[in-house]
């Protein structure tokens, strides 16, 4: 059986469900934001999930697990305000001793890989081993270090947040990738970037930008044309829709075996990588998301990522029964 963990009204598993159903796969759906509602134990030897509707599974039958989305439940905000702390290490506690007990499965991807892969410079660092060219960057939390990349840069640096870049629970803005200009340099005061240190990367000139989606051993392409409008050019996630096209593109061979190693290299079967090409045609390696959102992809270019997901963890399912 197939274990899909992720949230209410997620699309993305829609269109999992739908083709896990084409491949005759037997699945259960966990939205882990509402895990109150679902009645779970378990101990070394197993365990069984209650789902609110009273369907019953059992954890040793569980052969692949998708860890599209990990959430805590949300009802937790709802509970007296003092006890929510305790509440959230609880349920993560909780969560992350039924990861263990699940340890043995077939992930796409594990917990504990991802938490190594979402790391930039370990990408970094990986991409640049198998042989793509990447930014020099900068992690740092001094304006000093900032200063001396943009003087060796010469054509401009710009600012990306390490982690999830959102500024809070109840404010969800997104904080995009920024371009730096000269007078925020001369203007910026080490007070501000101890607050929240960042990483500050060398411009690249951009011909065009291509999302790289691997499953398994195949990798699916888009080419993104962000130079076409203003609002897209340093960060394509500003998303214009109706000023930029989107196509299929076709990876030179060397490419597609790079991003299909820096994948299985950072421990994952899945993974979402951002490229670009310069006006030169070199090919740069941006970063890797392990859970990266690819349906908008899919719908747009044709790409059939949601039947590759499907019949991955459909053939990882019956590993253990071999």
């Amino acid at each position: 059986m197939i274990l899909l963990l992720s949230i209410e009204n997620d699309s993305h598993t829609d269109a999992v469900i739908e083709a896990i159903r084409r491949n005759k796969g037997n699945y259960i759906r966990l939205n882990t934001d509402r895990f109150m509602d679902i009645d779970i134990s378990f101990n070394i030897d197993g365990g069984e999930i209650i789902l609110p509707d009273g369907d019953t599974f059992h954890i040793n039958d569980i052969g692949s697990i998708w860890g599209r989305r990990r959430f805590l439940p949300h009802m937790i905000k709802n509970i007296d305000s003092k006890y929510q702390m305790f509440a959230k290490s609880q349920w993560a506690s909780f969560l992350a001793n039924l990861w263990a007990l699940l340890d043995g499965k077939e992930w796409l991807n594990h917990p504990s890989a991802v938490e190594k892969a979402k790391q930039k410079i370990f990408q970094l660092k990986t991409a640049s081993k198998l042989g793509f060219k990447t930014p020099k960057t900068v992690f740092t939390n001094t304006v000093k270090s900032v200063r001396e990349l943009s003087k060796i840069m010469g054509s401009g640096i710009v600012y990306k947040p390490i982690g999830h870049g959102v500024l809070s629970e109840d404010d969800e803005t997104v904080v995009f990738t920024s371009l730096i200009k000269e007078q925020d340099l001369l203007d910026a005061m080490d007070e501000e970037i101890k607050v929240a240190p960042g990483i500050f990367q060398e411009c690249i000139s951009k011909k065009y930008e291509v999302r790289v989606t691997v499953v398994g051993n195949r990798a699916f392409a888009a080419r993104i044309n962000s130079q076409e409008s203003k609002r897209t050019q340093i960060d394509w996630r500003r998303y214009d829709f109706a000023n930029i096209t989107h196509y299929k593109e076709e990876l030179p061979e060397v490419i597609y075996q790079r991003c299909v190693c820096l994948v299985q290299e950072l421990g994952l079967r899945y993974g979402a990588i951002d490229l670009i090409v310069t006006p030169q045609d070199e090919w740069v390696f941006l970063e890797s998301n392990c859970n990266g959102q690819w349906l908008w992809l899919e719908k747009l270019v044709g790409l059939s990522i949601s039947d590759a997901l499907a019949s991955l963890l459909v053939k990882l399912d019956t590993i253990n029964d071999l």
